[in-house]
């Protein structure tokens, strides 16, 4: 979740590390939610957010792929910071209890798909490293 960022301060950013970086991290989240049923029963109320961010994050990239004919992950500050609540759920388990943790997560997953989707079809260009629509 880091590499990104020490490949921009080391001026080591491409294109195609880019794009790896984003199919690494949705790779990443997969294998954490995985590891996580093994675990964990979700309560059908989970499942409907699960697919909903799946569905929302589907769309948006088959926009972004017809639009800009690429894979169109963004690095938005709402997306790292899902990414980084998945990483972090057991220790919110732990804190706050399963319940809390799974609508935290829930939430951030949401507003960071409906962000990237708003991002992906206000563009004109695919900019990858777009932080967020609510800063300029």
């Amino acid at each position: 979740m880091v590499d990104g960022f020490i490949a921009r301060k080391l001026n080591q950013q491409s294109a195609i590390g880019a794009k790896i970086d984003s199919i690494a991290d949705l790779i990443f989240a997969a294998a954490i939610f995985i590891v996580v049923l093994n675990y964990i029963v979700f309560p059908g109320w989970l499942w409907l957010c699960i697919i909903l961010v799946a569905l929302l994050r589907i769309i948006s990239y088959v926009i972004g792929f017809s639009k800009y004919h690429s894979f169109s992950a963004l690095h938005t500050y709402l997306n790292k910071a899902t990414g980084l609540l998945i990483f972090a759920f057991p220790l919110l388990y732990a804190l706050v209890g399963s319940f809390a943790a799974e609508v935290i997560i829930c939430i951030a997953a949401y507003a960071s798909s409906v962000e990237e989707m708003i991002i992906t079809i206000k563009s004109k260009e695919l900019n990858r490293n777009f932080k967020s629509i609510f800063m300029k």
